[in-house]
């Protein structure tokens, strides 16, 4: 009988861990985002793709907008040019020139978050007007507006572009 009980206490015992231990995989991840920290995922577009049966499918695609090409605007009220010269998925490099008496010319790295249409830049040549830009994505992907953070003093000055269409 005292055989019984300890083997009817084990089997409760393994029962409650399973239940404990029994998150389902969406419930697994989601607490493994909370922990980590990451909880942005990639912007995803349903591409419908007909395949050599006439059958039509869904085919998860990630959306990175094309960025190169020049945009034209506005920095602190004077008429500035970006040209993004090279783009790798979502990270691209080119240049900023805003005309300012002296004519300010500066290079630029930056990523693309798809995810929120955000824009970050940073400048790559020593200057005392150095800094970063962070800017938001019109819908249409053909225009941004911003902020350019400088590093020396914390200064920020307001920018809106335009992408020049060939």
């Amino acid at each position: 009988m005292l055989n019984a009980k300890k083997v009817l206490l084990v089997s409760f015992f393994i029962v409650g861990c399973l239940l404990i231990s029994g998150c389902s995989d969406k419930e697994q991840s989601s607490k493994k985002e909370e922990i980590i920290g990451t909880t942005e995922k990639p912007q995803i577009q349903k591409e419908v793709v007909q395949n050599d049966t006439n059958k039509v499918q869904a085919e998860n695609k990630n959306v990175v907008p094309d960025f190169k090409g020049s945009w034209r605007g506005k920095f602190d009220s004077r008429d500035a040019t970006l040209s993004i010269v090279e783009q790798n998925g979502n990270s691209f490099k080119g240049n900023i020139t805003v005309n300012y008496r002296n004519v300010s010319k500066q290079e630029v790295e930056g990523t693309i978050d798809t995810v929120t249409n955000n824009v970050f830049m940073k400048d790559m040549l020593h200057s005392r007007a150095k800094g970063v830009y962070s800017a938001k994505l019109s819908d249409d992907l053909k225009s941004m507006e911003g902020i350019f953070t400088m590093n020396l003093d914390g200064k920020k000055l307001k920018f809106n572009l335009n992408k020049k269409q060939l």
